[in-house]
């Protein structure tokens, strides 16, 4: 089911994925998504063992969004999995594509004191359009495929 996710994000995705970070849950562990990757030269890392915070703020804003859209309520019903599967498609496209987030740029400690730059609020496709037209990454090589 895993390896399923993955082809379809790699399908709508404009760009090859380098790299797939997860947590330590048993259906990251599977031979299938093991090969999967190594036949595709993804490089797949995971959280630290017995560091469960190590995913907590992906999980904490998608929980949010999903919150935010349906409520609280438990949904039993097996008719309304496919009508959330259809919404979160949709909501998908618009939070991951189009909903500003901040990038920190850096972070000074000064005795107890941490003081955080943020660069000016983007899109992910904007931050995504910056990348490829710069073609560079944090790291001073290219982390696009060209």
């Amino acid at each position: 089911m895993i390896v399923q996710a993955i082809r379809a994000v790699e399908r709508v995705l404009p760009f090859a994925i380098l790299g797939i970070d997860t947590d330590n849950d048993s259906a990251f562990k599977g031979e299938a998504l093991y090969h999967y990757c190594q036949d595709r030269g993804i490089d797949q890392t995971r959280s630290r063992a017995y560091k469960k915070s190590d995913q907590a703020w992906v999980e904490q804003k998608s929980g949010a969004i999903v919150r935010r859209m349906v409520g609280y309520g438990r949904l039993r019903r097996p008719f309304a999995t496919p009508r959330l599967t259809e919404l979160y498609d949709q909501a998908r496209r618009f939070i991951k594509g189009f909903q500003p987030s901040f990038k920190l740029i850096s972070k000074t400690r000064d005795g107890a004191r941490v003081r955080k730059q943020y660069d000016s609020p983007k899109t992910p496709w904007e931050q995504l359009f910056w990348a490829c037209l710069v073609g560079v990454g944090k790291h001073g090589s290219s982390r696009l495929p060209g």
